[in-house]
């Protein structure tokens, strides 16, 4: 008899039902999922706390000036330029 034959006719600890391996995979699927959501959230509250510190300090003047500069050196488009002085205008 093959070796693989043998196992696979051995009775072992280790058998799933196929409803087990469903729930199996769909509890790992959440898990991953879950996992997912956190780093985003992670990764968004970094983002949103460093930009806060790069412009705490400046001046709005400075802040705009920065954005003129970006804009003017072709790192930003026109409507980003406006997006951005609107929302430093805004927090004012």
């Amino acid at each position: 008899m093959p070796l693989t034959r043998a196992f696979a006719e051995a009775d072992s600890p280790f058998e799933l039902s196929s409803a087990e391996v469903v729930w199996t995979g769909l509890v790992a699927v959440l898990a991953l999922g879950a996992v997912a959501v956190v780093l985003t959230a992670v990764v968004l509250l970094l983002r949103s706390s460093r930009g806060g510190r790069e412009s705490a300090g400046k001046s709005t003047e400075d802040r705009l000036a920065e954005i003129d500069e970006l804009a003017e050196r072709g790192r930003i488009t026109e409507a980003e330029r406006e997006k951005a002085r609107a929302r430093i205008l805004g927090s004012l």
